[in-house]
């Protein structure tokens, strides 16, 4: 186990060396026999930002549940194991371009791996080439809570070539299929790292870390303590661990879990990337996002829809599409560009959006929810500053602290340092660096996008100043 690869989160079991980490992934007796432990769940918060005069949008939630130290490991080497039997499949099934999420595939238009970057031009380079043509987006409703379990072994023995799963594959799969999962924050609490607390120059209390997050342990606690904490052993605390029952679902955030949900779906990939070539056009799954690009006179939108639906379902009982999300856009060609219109039930103002972007059969440009994020960051970042440039400098005026403030590591953070474009480490880099790669791959199309940021240093001031007045209201 490489050194660059261990775990230093804070969890359950103690850490492990990379001879430790090694001969524990590396042993299918040992693996077939390990204890795995909870795993801590926490809910990834995706908040928007919103425009004055605008109702606020509820955040969006997604559960992510992280593995144990050792369990990790052994995650990670079946991973790779399995990985290389899966792109050996893709291959013989000519899947290569269908499958998009969670590979390593060499980009064409840059040094490096793909990322949704790179697939997302992939689509707006089908839709050009096919000038006429409809696109029709979907996406499964909560994906990898919805994986049939027997069927995902199915699949992880055929793979394997064998009829049944092999001890130490079958603890691995059953780890991930009958876990028992612990909410994060409820374990900080009765380990007293998290609480309610007084917040500064103020009454009011807040729910908050206790301690400074770098000072909780990388071994949460020892294995009594687990017990009494997690399983209500003692008496001293009521149980709060949940074991999974259901017949569906594996946990998503685990080294593993992006590729079981990969392989999971090779039967629905192949059909469907027949289905597409049989239409003349094209299909890609990114995750639980399906895109297809289709000629418009092959086939009629609705129908379409209906057969991925239908394909979907077979898949497994609980798989669903999401019709909310689904959206069906008629390209056509406009001059020497396209115009773009949503069809069918898809609400006439809905934009054609992809992997973080949107187009409209001229330009290219990051789409609102991506912007969003980004904002929100900045703003969070902002006001913090500014609310601790006001309580020092009580004596200054509002302009005086907004004058002499260093806007300078804000910029470095969000906004276009050129410093960093001729380095060779990048682990300093920010959001521009996102937007360089954004340029790296689609070129004079990438221009859009940089106007969609080029007052990002004057809404920092703005918003800087606005955060400052609010604290001394």
């Amino acid at each position: 186990m490489p050194r660059d690869r261990l775990k230093r989160y804070p969890h359950f079991d103690s850490p492990l060396s990379p001879e430790a980490a090694t001969a524990l992934a590396t042993d299918p007796v040992a693996v077939a026999r390990h204890p795995f432990r909870p795993l801590l769940l926490f809910q990834d918060v995706k908040r928007y930002f919103r425009r004055h005069g605008q109702p606020r949008k509820p955040p969006k939630k997604r559960p992510i549940r992280f593995a144990a130290r050792g369990d990790a490991y052994i995650y990670m080497r079946y991973r790779d194991w399995l990985s290389c039997l899966y792109e050996e499949r893709l291959g013989s099934l000519d899947l290569g371009d269908a499958v998009a999420a969670y590979r390593r595939v060499r980009s064409p238009y840059r040094r490096g791996n793909k990322c949704n970057i790179d697939f997302a031009y992939d689509a707006i380079g089908h839709i050009r080439r096919l000038r006429d043509c409809h696109v029709l987006c979907l996406d499964i409703k909560s994906f990898f809570e919805s994986l049939d379990h027997a069927r995902l072994k199915e699949v992880w023995a055929s793979l394997l070539g064998v009829g049944d799963l092999p001890p130490d594959h079958y603890r691995v799969f059953r780890s991930l299929t009958n876990y028992v999962e612990v909410d994060q924050l409820e374990v900080y609490r009765r380990l007293g790292f998290w609480g309610w607390k007084a917040v500064r120059n103020r009454g009011d209390l807040v729910e908050g870390y206790l301690v400074d997050r770098r000072q909780i342990p990388t071994q949460l606690c020892d294995a009594r303590t687990m017990r009494e904490v997690v399983f209500g052993e003692g008496g001293k605390h009521p149980k709060i661990a949940v074991r999974r029952t259901e017949s569906y679902g594996i946990p998503q955030g685990t080294p593993i879990s992006d590729l079981l949900a990969n392989m999971y779906m090779l039967d629905f990939d192949r059909d469907m990337k027949t289905l597409a070539t049989s239409l003349g056009g094209h299909y890609s799954r990114y995750s639980d996002d399906i895109l297809f690009v289709v000629p418009a006179d092959a086939v009629a939108p609705s129908v379409l829809e209906r057969t991925v639906s239908d394909a979907i379902s077979l898949q497994g009982d609980e798989l669903r599409i999401a019709e909310a999300k689904t959206s069906v856009h008629r390209f056509a060609p406009d001059g020497d560009t396209l115009s773009c219109v949503a069809v069918g039930s898809t609400p006439p103002n809905k934009r054609f959006e992809y992997l973080g972007f949107r187009f409209d059969g001229r330009n290219v440009r990051l789409r609102d929810s991506t912007l969003s994020v980004l904002r929100q960051k900045i703003a969070g970042t902002v006001r913090q500053e500014a609310v601790a440039q006001s309580r020092r400098y009580r004596s200054r005026t509002t302009d005086e602290i907004c004058d002499r403030y260093d806007y300078r590591r804000i910029y470095e953070r969000y906004g276009r340092v050129r410093d960093f474009e001729d380095v060779t480490d990048k682990s300093g880099w920010t959001f521009w660096t996102y937007v360089k790669r954004i340029e790296e791959v689609m070129g004079p199309d990438a221009r859009p996008i940089l106007r969609q940021l080029r007052n990002q240093k004057a809404q920092i001031r703005e918003r800087f100043k606005h955060y400052v007045e609010k604290d001394r209201a």
